[in-house]
């Protein structure tokens, strides 16, 4: 096997023959990679070129580089490049299962664990239907522009959860922001819920963006306004 041709040395005369057979630009499929590391031409595995492409690696910036070795280094250019486009982006491409919760100021913060904790009873409560439970999560005056396109007061709520008209089978959190402003703890993401035989869409699988606005009562986080609106239905 031919030893490397070292930077400064002559181009053989099998070097010169396989560089006549190839004078074309780098091809299009390697162009990203031309990007990071422009010193290198691909050249195919043609008879002429064959042999120089299975014992050489780079040795200058007018060298060679196998096919095979070109693919594998693309490969790893690819994936470079796309952290870098994500980190540019801000996390653009990033799937929202992916994404990291927002939390003001930290998620440690014992207001933002009261809640949170809060928030998990009563979706228990509307899996099962105890009115009584959130009944003593929600406050005096609390709104909700609800799912079903109207803005429902508190009474209203307990009504519907005692008659069986709100109930779910099951809930999954998409949290994206918690934060707390002022006297206040805001909750924002996603929730995807299986609502139960007499809510609308029963037994489908209802993805639905939420905003969530918790106020101290009495040493308890209670909800006091609510917004969630259907995104999808599956």
């Amino acid at each position: 096997m031919a030893a490397p041709r070292q930077p400064g040395d002559q181009a053989s005369e099998p070097e010169d023959a396989c560089r006549a057979e190839n004078q074309e630009a780098l091809p299009a499929s390697f162009s990203s990679f031309a990007l990071i590391v422009p010193s290198v031409r691909p050249f195919p595995e043609t008879p002429t070129c064959q042999a120089m492409n299975n014992s050489m690696i780079r040795p200058d910036k007018s060298g060679f580089i196998s096919v095979g070795k070109m693919q594998f280094l693309r490969a790893i250019c690819l994936t470079v490049r796309a952290v870098l486009v994500g980190v540019i982006l801000g996390g653009a491409a990033t799937p929202a299962a992916a994404q990291s919760t927002r939390f003001e100021p930290a998620p440690d913060d014992p207001r933002i664990i009261a809640v949170i904790a809060n928030r998990d009873r009563l979706n228990a409560a509307l899996r099962t239907g105890d009115a009584s439970v959130v009944d003593g999560l929600l406050a005096s005056d609390f709104v909700v522009n609800a799912p079903i396109g109207q803005v429902v007061d508190r009474a209203n709520l307990l009504g519907r959860i005692r008659t069986g008209e709100v109930r779910q089978e099951e809930t999954v959190l998409n949290l994206k922001f918690a934060g707390v402003r002022g006297n206040l703890v805001v909750l924002m993401g996603e929730e995807i819920v299986r609502p139960a035989a007499l809510m609308p869409n029963a037994g489908s699988t209802v993805r639905r963006r939420f905003t969530d606005v918790w106020r101290e009562d009495g040493g308890t986080w209670k909800l006091a306004i609510r917004q969630a609106t259907i995104v999808a239905v599956d």
